[in-house]
């Protein structure tokens, strides 16, 4: 009895929470809803009003009382046509109705632009009309002008201005539904012609014929300096436009060169331009020859070469340059005087007409050389080799043009010394001892010639 009692207890746990799961009542928050043809919305839980709880898995499911006016897809409701449906949610078992009024969206109309100008006896098509929704058959649109004196207008909404004034074109399917737009008419200004007529060129062809109504045009057989363009005409008069010629060079590329013809309206403002590309080859300016006689390049010289190295001694300190030049070119030196000890640049600069190119020859001046270096290095050079032959002294001699300086410095400092030794070999003679012991006895015997004579017979009595 006991554990039926129990087991009762236990089904009856597990029922309760099945009871508070579950769904009691279900209702739309608004029960009615407007929509307009076309238009669609979606239905989701926040649509409804509920007592209890949804269980986990719980699903929308919607119907359409009339598919003709509304259509169902999943939780979508799309409006098709005017009417009254009804829209029913089933979810967990509990329904809930919503009632839908489906209208036609209100028709308005409007003018793509508001203003529109145009000149008198000028047509035109009137800006595009703008729907808020399509238009049954039954709705037409007519138009009528405000004033037909200033500009009339068709049904197909063509507009003709008559004369100059301001006029309004209205649009109108009821007298609800209406557009307007407003028509300024303008005095026909008459139009200037600004293209060129005709225009005389002068040293210079003209590859493909002149055609005013283009831009663009070839030249050939183009002489630079005799190159014009003159005589410019246009079809406009004098008072309404002017043109100007000038000549253009190419940044990018110095052989193409365009010419053009700008007009200009009495306001000058460019109103059209014309342009005449040519090309012009460029001229030689290079060297045949070049080079420092004495001093040879340690490159080997090539036209199209334009840099140079030599070097010169520290004696030297201006350099000849000789070249053979291109034919009609002239030739510019400068930089071959005054050369410093070191590096020094020599430029020779060559031009044939409006062209021009430039060599540089990079001259190294030695530094100065001691003069006892010099002849130690001679003493050196003599003395290695005895044997030479009278040829090759000749030879070194030749190819050394500084030695026979060095030579004449190196024989008068030996000169030098010489004296110098000679004076020093006299001095010592001269106050040696015993010449000082004879000029001495020699000076006392002049002052007593009686002891002189003493000593002579003192000296003879003891030879005998």
């Amino acid at each position: 009895m006991k554990k039926k009692f129990l087991y009762i207890i236990y089904l009856f746990l597990l029922l309760i929470p099945i009871n508070i799961l579950a769904l009691d009542s279900l209702e739309f928050k608004n029960s009615n809803k407007n929509i307009n043809v076309g238009e669609e919305f979606t239905v989701s839980i926040d649509d409804f009003t509920k007592e209890g709880d949804l269980s986990d898995n719980y699903t929308i499911d919607l119907t359409s009382s009339n598919n003709d006016i509304l259509s169902i897809s999943g939780t979508k409701v799309k409006a098709l046509k005017e009417g009254n449906a009804t829209v029913s949610a089933t979810i967990d078992g509990k329904s809930a109705n919503l009632n839908v009024i489906v209208k036609e969206k209100e028709l308005t109309i409007s003018f793509n632009n508001d203003n529109l100008e145009l000149e008198v006896n000028a047509t035109k098509d009137l800006p595009e009309l703008k729907y808020s929704r399509e238009l049954k058959p039954s709705e037409k649109v007519t138009y009528s002008s405000s004033d037909n004196n200033i500009v009339t207008v068709t049904q197909e909404g063509k507009i003709t201005a008559l004369k100059k004034g301001n006029a309004t074109v209205t649009a109108k399917i009821t007298e609800n539904i209406k557009a307007t737009i407003n028509i300024k008419v303008n005095d026909k200004e008459e139009k200037i012609d600004y293209r060129v007529k005709s225009f005389k060129i002068t040293g210079a062809e003209l590859v493909q014929k002149f055609n005013p109504d283009e831009y663009y045009f070839d030249l050939k057989d183009v002489n630079e300096s005799a190159f014009k363009i003159s005589n410019i005409q246009l079809y406009a008069s004098d008072k309404d436009a002017y043109a100007v010629a000038s000549k253009l060079n190419n940044t990018e590329d110095k052989s193409l060169k365009e010419a053009i013809i700008d007009v200009y309206n009495k306001d000058k403002r460019l109103e059209r331009t014309y342009t005449f590309k040519y090309k012009i080859e460029a001229k030689d300016t290079t060297l045949k020859s070049l080079k420092i006689p004495g001093y040879p390049f340690e490159e080997t010289f090539s036209s199209d070469k334009k840099a140079y190295v030599t070097t010169i001694p520290y004696e030297v300190n201006m350099v000849t340059v000789e070249y053979t030049a291109c034919d009609g070119c002239k030739v510019v030196v400068s930089g071959e005087n005054n050369l410093k000890v070191g590096s020094n640049i020599v430029q020779i600069t060559v031009t044939n007409g409006n062209d021009s190119s430039q060599y540089k020859i990079h001259v190294n001046r030695s530094e100065k050389t001691s003069l006892d270096e010099e002849a130690t290095s001679i003493i050196k050079t003599s003395s290695l080799d005895t044997s030479t032959s009278s040829d090759e002294i000749v030879e070194k001699d030749t190819a050394n043009p500084f030695k026979p300086i060095n030579i004449f410095f190196v024989t008068l400092a030996s000169i030098i010394l010489l004296l110098i030794g000679s004076f020093g070999i006299y001095f010592f003679i001269k106050t040696s001892p015993k010449r000082m012991k004879k000029e001495l006895l020699a000076k006392k015997n002049e002052e007593n010639p009686i002891i002189e004579v003493e000593n002579k017979i003192e000296d003879t009595k003891e030879f005998k």
